[in-house]
């Protein structure tokens, strides 16, 4: 039996001697001693064990009834309960890897014509630039000169719930999606562990649980990639899903560890020295029977994924901190059930513009039909930091790139934001960059409509005036917004409109920005919240129309009936707060009625008493946590904290249902459907675990009928005359 550091070795010499044409290779083949082909499902353990495992998988079939809810007739699924982790030829599809043909290439960026290229390539960066900097400086930014906003593919009636998302037909990855009369929920918690996917079926009103698939107990499956992905530690976490109508895919996080063992323990790793690497998992499974179909697997860390029709995009950031001093193994490989595939050459990009780079970013796109087919796209380019999709291109967003510009008195230095577009129309094709002044802080700050792209950005401009000594200076500084609009030419992406005065007072930054149809809102913030109204409908002149001032500032903005814009945000420190504006008059914006309070601080000591309240609203960080059902006017959010007395520590907990009486002088009415709370002080740590598994994560609705999730149980409700009356809690358990 080869040692572990044998099979590295055996695994880099079969890599470099694989001829180039051919595409793919087979760790097996590489780390196996015996060249025969193993099964696909191929365990790593004792005959013993294996003999083990074999009989529970025996005893999990035979007691596979006690375990099945009843059959799913409204879309004619039917859950039996089956081996989800288990390969099987009847249950696995035809994965093809596209070898994708690039059909632009920008002036700006260059692809390679062979493997030897990338590594000369990389050597010479390497050499050049041994800090692997993620910052780089551009070399062009749009002037004054020249200046003249998900759903998936799950056909779903409107009565249904869908993710909260940006883009209306691109859906977002969360960790829980309607299809038809089925609930499909992976609940956050503290440990991957613990990590479930939970099916829910309504049937004549009744919500009961159809399966569940507990991650800890497939532990030993998702280990199984250790051999052949090279590492000795894998931790994996499911995150989120994605629901087609022929597939359930799970995204899992997976954090691989190499480690070095002492010599004189095989058992216990040396951690004087360890190398990592991240990985992003698909876990996809067949929508009827939830059986495993495929594993998909790609380098890197995963910035956002999204869903458009049935093909899948990820994004990835790939650093090869495993091999990087190998750079003949400096690849961002990606694997399909066990077997690995490398990029081709002319799959992978440079900027010519932007050089001395060790990192990647990968653009996968899986097509999930009936075969599974997977093209991809790499840059050598510094990481990026967020992404923005439309329907036709995903914009990679870079920010915090650093510029100066010399002058013979003084240097003015500013971040930047620099923004790569792939575009997907017709596989994956590079289709240039262009560079914006300042950051692009939100993914809602970029917006496509038609061949314009629409960016808001804000940032800090500082200038240094040189004294008598060339590296003395005096600086000053001074806050810039913008709004820049670029349009696509055959050229590349031009400045066609921009505007650099009027957005906020001295000293304001911009806090939110929303994008919707022909018009812009955005906010910024210092000490007031002025909004402003631009109108965007002649990309070549974009005219500030309206704004507004008042306290606090809003750091989300929702669109309501082409109409409204629901502002969620802050009054100060110790409120969070509300606002609805009538923006029907570009030329006059308004608040309507008053702002709504929500208090999220409070602090009292003195020497008898002391008080300590703090709470968050979840969906500030993460607007698909923000329940919408714009047919009914519903909004639906979670407000969770703790507080502190002299004796006590408690858990706290609140869900609120927000509607707008448009006949009301005070149109917004907030009300609590559920609370909790619980004492951490007095309750043991099984006690605690349990009522933390009952906090409310996320509210849908099928129909009439309203859920409200937790790990543990689901609180039923019935809208009647506009309001959810609650009816029933159920328990999560298979009857």
């Amino acid at each position: 039996m080869k040692n572990f550091d044998d099979k590295i070795k055996e695994s880099r010499d079969y890599i470099k001697t694989k001829p180039e044409k051919d595409s793919s290779y087979i760790y097996q083949k590489a780390l196996n001693s015996e060249p025969e082909k193993k099964p696909s499902f191929y365990f790593r353990y004792s005959k013993a064990i294996r003999f083990a495992a074999l009989i529970l998988i025996v005893c999990s079939v035979f007691t596979a009834g006690f375990f099945v809810s009843k059959a799913i007739n409204d879309s004619k699924i039917v859950y039996n309960s089956p081996d989800v982790y288990k390969y099987s030829d009847t249950n696995k599809v035809k994965v093809n890897y596209e070898n994708n043909e690039i059909l632009t290439k920008p002036s700006t960026f260059s692809n390679f014509e062979s493997k030897e290229d990338i590594i000369n390539y990389l050597s010479d960066n390497k050499n050049n630039n041994s800090s692997n900097s993620y910052y780089s400086t551009s070399s062009s930014i749009g002037q004054d000169e020249g200046v003249k906003d998900g759903s998936s593919s799950i056909e779903e009636s409107s009565s249904s719930y869908k993710t909260n998302t940006q883009e209306e037909n691109v859906d977002e990855a969360d960790i829980v999606k309607v299809c038809g009369n089925h609930i499909f929920f992976l609940p956050n918690v503290s440990s991957g562990e613990d990590k479930k996917l939970i099916v829910f079926t309504e049937e004549n009103g009744k919500l009961n649980t159809s399966f569940i698939i507990n991650y800890s107990e497939n532990e030993e499956i998702l280990k199984e990639f250790d051999e052949y992905n090279l590492v000795g530690v894998t931790t994996t976490i499911p995150q989120d899903l994605f629901v087609t109508d022929k597939y359930v895919v799970v995204r899992i996080s997976k954090y691989s560890y190499k480690t070095l063992k002492s010599k004189n323990s095989t058992k216990y790793p040396d951690y004087n020295r360890y190398d990592y690497a991240n990985s992003c998992l698909f876990h996809i499974l067949d929508i009827n029977t939830l059986n495993l179909v495929t594993t998909i697997e790609t380098a890197g860390s995963n910035v956002s994924t999204r869903l458009i029709g049935n093909e899948l995009y990820v994004i990835n950031n790939y650093i090869d901190y495993l091999n990087n001093d190998n750079l003949n193994f400096y690849y961002p490989y990606f694997y399909i059930d066990l077997v690995g595939y490398e990029p081709l050459a002319k799959n992978i990009y440079y900027n010519n513009d932007n050089a001395n780079n060790l990192s990647y970013v990968s653009v996968y796109k899986i097509t999930l039909d009936d075969e599974i087919n997977i093209s991809d796209l790499h840059i050598i380019t510094p990481i990026v930091n967020k992404i923005y999709s439309s329907e036709n291109n995903i914009y990679l967003i870079r920010n915090y790139c650093y510029e100066d510009i010399y002058e013979e008195e003084y240097r003015i230095s500013y971040y930047t934001s620099n923004v790569t577009v792939v575009n997907i129309e017709n596989g994956l094709s590079l289709s240039g960059s262009f560079v914006v002044k300042g950051n692009i802080d939100d993914k809602y700050w970029i917006d496509e409509k038609d061949d314009y792209i629409r960016v808001v950005s804000t940032g800090t401009e500082t200038k240094r005036y040189y004294l008598e000594q060339r590296y003395v200076y005096q600086r000053e500084s001074k806050v810039f917004n913008q709004l820049s609009i670029f349009k696509k030419t055959e050229d590349g992406f031009i400045l066609s409109g921009l505007i650099t005065e009027g957005l906020g007072k001295p000293g304001e930054s911009v806090k939110s920005a929303r994008f919707n149809d022909d018009v812009v809102t955005i906010v910024t913030y210092k000490n007031t919240d002025p909004l402003y109204y631009i109108d965007i409908s002649d990309p070549e002149n974009p005219i500030i129309t309206s704004s507004l001032e008042i306290t606090g500032y809003g750091v989300y903005q929702h669109p309501y009936k082409d109409k409204y814009i629901i502002s969620f945000g802050y009054e100060d420190n110790n409120y969070y707060k509300i606002t609805l504006f009538d923006v029907s008059d570009k030329e006059n914006i308004k608040q309507v009625g008053n702002s709504l309070l929500l208090e999220n601080r409070k602090y009292k000591n003195n020497n008898v008493q002391y008080y300590s309240y703090y709470a968050s609203i979840y969906f500030l960080n993460d607007p698909k946590a923000l329940f919408v059902n714009e047919d009914k006017g519903l909004f639906g959010f979670k407000l969770n904290g703790s507080e502190y007395t002299n004796s006590e520590y408690n858990y706290i907990g609140k869900y609120y249902i927000l509607t707008i009486n448009e006949e009301s002088d005070n149109p917004i009415i907030l009300t609590q459907i559920a609370d909790y709370k619980y004492n951490k002080t007095n309750y043991n740590s099984d006690k605690l675990y349990y009522l933390y598994k009952t906090e409310y994560q996320r509210m849908v609705f099928i129909g009439n009928n309203y859920y409200l999730l937790s790990e543990n149980n689901v609180i039923c409700y019935k809208l009647k005359n506009n309001e959810l009356v609650k009816v029933e809690t159920i328990e999560i358990k298979i009857n």
